[in-house]
């Protein structure tokens, strides 16, 4: 039977006080067969500093400028989605 793989993309800005968390808990699931995208509008409260701890659990990181609103940050995921 094939595993199923799946895509996890979470976006961020300015978040420091919840990112861990939501790392944390990602890192935490038994399942591991899973692509995790994050998507940062560059943050300044130290929330990258954070994602930076959690680099072996990432396989993109996207920082971007652009602040459209978080469906144009769940779209700039999903293009770096396998």
């Amino acid at each position: 039977m094939n595993k199923s793989r799946i895509t996890i993309i979470t976006i961020s800005y300015n978040i420091a006080g919840e990112i861990r968390r939501t790392l944390e808990s990602i890192k935490s699931q038994d399942f591991n067969d899973y692509q995790l995208i994050v998507v940062d509008g560059k943050s300044t409260d130290g929330t990258l500093k954070i994602i930076d701890e959690y680099t072996s659990l990432i396989d993109s990181l996207v920082v971007t400028e652009e602040r459209k609103g978080p469906y144009d940050a769940m779209n700039q995921g999903l293009s770096h989605a396998k």
